[in-house]
């Protein structure tokens, strides 16, 4: 794990809510290793109780939100829920897929003994709809990078949904791929959120910061990160 400045995760804060910008390695909140939360350390900076948002596995960077009160985070749930809240990811694998874009759609069930995620093409016991949509937008000599929208939000989906096309991501030897990444993060971002902000009509717009690393620095400097939506 790199060593960082607390006030540098945090990139928006408001009365409202607070948006961190976790590093790898971090869970964002406590397990069962003991290891400091991002929770626990965006609490310590903002001198106040914060309630989860939304989530990110431990081996991925990126944008985390938690609201100052309940009833916010309450909303805010919601707006994931209902897709208020848009949500972009961006991704890097060893392997192409069959199309450069498109939609994944799967019925997902989480594990929890193996805290593994498992596709199924119907709807099976204990099964949620996961969906997200993709674009390939560039490529170096032995990798490619995704774009991904995120319409739902289920345990380890864009994990398991493109370890199911034969593109696991870089790093994530638990979903498929050959071998881990030296700091055993792995190549998926929590790159964009795009909200109105609750009550309020504004709408707000907040990237993740790039990591200090050689495929990171590739997408950044040499690849176009605009969306294209149908």
């Amino acid at each position: 794990m790199n060593s960082f400045r607390l006030g540098d995760l945090i990139l928006v804060n408001n009365h409202k809510f607070v948006i961190c910008d976790k590093p790898a390695g971090i869970p964002v909140q406590e397990d069962k290793t003991g290891d400091k939360s991002l929770l626990s350390l965006a609490e310590i900076f903002c001198k106040t109780r914060l309630y989860p948002v939304n989530r990110i596995d431990r081996p991925v960077n990126g944008l985390v939100i938690f609201a100052k009160e309940s009833a916010i985070a309450a909303n805010m749930n919601e707006m994931l829920t209902d897709g208020r809240i848009e949500k972009w990811y961006l991704g890097v694998t060893r392997n192409k897929p069959q199309n450069e874009e498109g939609i994944l759609e799967q019925w997902l069930v989480h594990d929890k003994k193996s805290n593994k995620s498992y596709l199924y093409p119907e709807q099976v016991k204990d099964s949620k709809i996961a969906n997200l949509e993709y674009k390939i937008i560039g490529r170096s000599d032995k990798y490619y990078f995704w774009m991904i929208k995120l319409n739902t939000g289920r345990h380890h989906q864009i994990r398991a949904q493109l370890a199911h096309i034969g593109c696991p991501v870089k790093g994530d030897v638990k979903y498929g791929d050959k071998r881990s990444n030296p700091d055993k993060s792995i190549h998926l971002m929590s790159w964009k959120l795009k909200f109105h902000e609750p009550i309020h009509p504004k709408v707000l717009e907040v990237t993740a910061k790039f990591p200090e690393d050689a495929l990171w620095n590739y997408l950044h400097e040499n690849i176009s990160l605009e969306w294209k939506a149908k």
